[in-house]
């Protein structure tokens, strides 16, 4: 009998002063942990009082089933309660098994928690405390990190430490155990990680705000526009916008999160209605997103008002989900034009949706979270972003290429093929300054297809039209590579021809014109030829083109004159005009 009641004494100790640690794991604070210590977390959440550190000290020391409190233990590395969850306490049993103090860090690893109270006790006394959150000024921290931490020195043996959190943020609490290395290590691998992030999505900020400036074409400002949203949204999720550019401002830092979610998940949306031009090409499509679009706004402005930042909130993280399934049917539907930037802009949509839900569906606690589902968002952008760079530069490719379709239509002739009275001008122009510095000699003749009214009275317009086409092939066909031709009106065709003689100039004249009188043009079973008068102009006094080109229209019209099938030239004024 004395053994039974020893043994059962010594069994009432165990349980009473070892309950906590039966119920979670210790964490041993000799090692080194590289994951979220969640796994040797035990937790509860307050119902409605407020209950101090000795309080709920006593409830984790206390039999869990006969406590009024529902006392967990976590089965995830990272807790997560959802959106308004009712404030939560933490206990977690560490370890110093070595003779000598240890530093180590618990760092919480969320930079939108109201306040986190830390509580550290040994052998039930309160031996430290801190209270973190951002509630308060980011320089009250005594720390440049963008989380929460606390650092401590553990004694050696049993140190159990609390901590109560609350916020109206979803309540996600990833906690980990480090040493200064660790810290340390995991500081820099973040600073170069964001810094590829931030540094490539700045570049393609300001390359397609620059497009936009030069071009003004509003998608690549769109596209401008939610770029920065998303880096707005990511630094104020992240804790760099505390940190860097609001370390004071207390309500920006608890609205930023809802604001900067909708703008980025808005920005997209109308983004991808002007880069897949919804309003022309899916009318039915953009009236719905529209629609759907100016409801989320409606509500949100609604709650901006009153300043119902749950509300807010709750609106800003259902956009968030409905937003990637709105850029995947938008990036189905434009994709069905066959158009390469709608296919680019289609996978890059489906790749952030994907990443864009993760990060939402961890946050909320649906699925776990850690570090790859956290920062699937991230990922997921960063690779949209390229391909809608992609994008964008294909669009602009067609872009450029349908221009310059349009500029060469517009400087040639339709019928003929040849550049029109505009192509003639511009090129001239362009090496006209040259040709006079250097003093070269400058040729223009002018032909007109004779009589060529009765041609089209007695055949009609298209023989007309085929007679114009064949004039226009010899008259290319005499020309040299580095002459300009061009057809000057409706029967008239010009050809400038620089670095060449007077006696040449004529002479190619009266090529083109012999070439045209022995062209037989067939009309049915009648076969009709047919001629032009040409009127030379040599530069000798002339200042412009215009004055040169007004004496080759008086030589043609001295040609019509002196009987048509003629060359008249500016050098052989007194003599008669040549005849075929």
């Amino acid at each position: 009998m004395p053994f039974m009641r020893l043994a059962l004494f010594i069994y009432i100790v165990f349980i009473t002063v070892f309950s906590a640690r039966a119920l979670s794991a210790v964490v041993d604070v000799s090692k080194n942990y590289s994951s979220p210590i969640g796994a040797s977390i035990v937790y509860f959440q307050e119902q409605d009082d407020l209950l101090t550190a000795n309080d709920a000290l006593t409830v984790f020391s206390s039999q869990y089933d006969a406590s009024e409190f529902r006392v967990q233990q976590s089965n995830n590395e990272v807790l997560s309660f959802g959106i308004n969850a009712n404030p939560v306490w933490l206990s977690i049993t560490f370890n110093n098994p070595s003779s000598k103090i240890i530093k180590r860090d618990i760092e919480i690893a969320n930079s939108w928690i109201d306040s986190a109270d830390i509580y550290f006790f040994q052998e039930n006394q309160l031996t430290a405390q801190s209270q973190v959150g951002d509630v308060f000024n980011y320089n009250q921290r005594g720390t440049s990190k963008r989380f929460f931490d606390a650092s401590y020195n553990f004694s050696p043996g049993y140190t159990q430490v609390l901590i109560r959190f609350e916020t109206t943020d979803p309540l996600v609490i990833p906690i980990y155990i480090l040493s200064e290395e660790q810290a340390n290590e995991n500081s820099v691998i973040n600073a170069y990680s964001y810094g590829v992030l931030y540094g490539a999505i700045i570049s393609l900020l300001l390359y397609n705000f620059i497009l936009f400036v030069s071009l003004k074409r509003s998608q690549y400002l769109f596209y401008s526009v939610y770029l920065f949203c998303f880096i707005a949204m990511n630094i104020a999720y992240t804790g760099h916008g505390f940190k860097w550019f609001w370390p004071e401002a207390i309500t920006w830092q608890m609205w930023s999160n809802p604001v900067l979610m909708f703008c980025f998940n808005l920005s997209g949306l109308v983004f991808a209605h002007y880069f897949l031009n919804l309003k022309y090409q899916s009318p039915k499509i953009y009236k719905l997103n529209v629609y759907i679009c100016s409801l989320f706004l409606l509500f949100f402005i609604g709650a901006c008002t009153f300043s119902d930042h749950l509300y807010a909130l709750g609106i800003a993280f259902v956009f968030m989900l409905v937003y990637p399934l709105l850029m995947v049917l938008l990036g189905v539907v434009a994709s069905m034009n066959k158009s390469v930037a709608a296919k680019y802009f289609l996978v890059g949509s489906i790749l952030a949706a994907i990443g864009g839900g993760i990060t939402g569906l961890a946050v909320l606690g649906i699925i776990p979270f850690n570090v790859m589902t956290f920062r699937a968002i991230e990922i997921g952008m960063l690779i949209d972003v390229i391909l809608l760079a992609l994008a964008l530069a294909e669009l602009f490719r067609d872009t450029n290429n349908k221009k310059i379709v349009a500029e060469n239509m517009a400087l040639t002739d339709p019928l003929t093929g040849i550049g029109n009275r505009r192509s003639v001008y511009e090129s001239i122009n362009e090496m006209w300054f040259d040709l006079m510095e250097s003093k070269s000699a400058i040729s223009v003749l002018l032909l007109d297809i004779d009589k060529f009214k009765l041609i089209n009275d007695k055949y009609g317009h298209s023989f007309g039209d085929e007679v114009i086409i064949k004039v226009a092939d010899i008259v290319k066909q005499n020309a040299r590579s580095l002459d300009i031709v061009g057809r000057w009106g409706g029967e008239e065709f010009i050809i400038i021809l620089p670095n060449i003689l007077g006696l040449d100039t004529k002479i190619v004249a009266q090529r083109i014109c012999k070439s045209i009188e022995n062209t037989l043009f067939e009309m049915g079973n009648e076969v009709e030829k047919v001629t032009v008068s040409c009127g030379v102009a040599i530069l000798d006094d002339e200042k412009s083109i215009d004055e040169l080109i007004n004496s080759a229209d008086i030589q043609l019209y001295n040609a019509k004159t002196r009987g048509r099938n003629c060359v008249c030239s500016t050098t052989d004024i007194k003599a008669p005009a040549t005849a075929y």
